[in-house]
């Protein structure tokens, strides 16, 4: 599910409330200026959190939160609004959510 989106701060917080993994390799976040990030090789492990930072900084997990850097990007949400669009490795539209 997304916990949250701050486009202030310029990141976003999926929390996978189920009690199996989700594999998210190969998933993609994009906003509607077509800007993306795909996960690596990336599986959230229940009751766990995944933050998506835009900006440069080193990938880390510490506890229940791994924290991931869509680097390349100085800004992807703007403050005037935007949609983010979550989709699985196939393609398929997992969720969106627009502000």
């Amino acid at each position: 599910e997304l916990k949250r989106l701050d486009y202030t701060n310029q990141k976003v917080i999926f929390y996978n409330k189920c009690e199996f993994p989700c594999e998210m390799t190969g998933w993609e976040i994009r906003d509607e200026g077509r800007k993306n990030y795909f996960f690596e090789n990336f599986e959230l492990d229940p009751g766990h959190e995944v933050e998506i930072i835009v900006g440069e900084g080193e990938d880390i997990t510490i506890s229940t939160r791994t924290t991931l850097y869509w680097t390349g990007e100085s800004y992807v949400w703007t403050s005037a609004g935007d949609t983010l669009f979550l989709r699985d490795k196939e393609g398929k539209l997992v969720l969106w959510k627009n502000y």
